[in-house]
């Protein structure tokens, strides 16, 4: 069994550093910013956009946000690799 937990760690550390690699690879550009309209706490909002570039697969629209955090577009990559592979339940 340690072993397995071994393997997914290990799994999730390397998909980890291949899509670090691909973001780093992004050109961010720029978008307006929205008001926060006084929101407390303050929802997180894009900052920049870009293009993420999947070897083989196609490219899925992403944003990076004042958090830091990147987000991609749900229904390209549904598109590109399958609803099972998100894991989203749209029902």
């Amino acid at each position: 069994m340690a072993d397995d937990h071994e393997d997914g760690v290990r799994q999730h550390e390397h998909f980890h550093a291949a899509l670090t690699y691909l973001l780093d690879q992004v050109r961010w550009t720029p978008v307006p910013l929205a008001a926060d309209a006084g929101q407390e706490p303050p929802q997180p909002y894009a900052t920049h956009q870009g293009v993420l570039e999947l070897p083989g697969l196609g490219r899925v629209p992403c944003y990076l946000l004042n958090t830091g955090e990147p987000v991609f577009d749900l229904e390209v990559l549904e598109d590109l690799l399958g609803r099972d592979a998100t894991g989203e339940d749209r029902t």
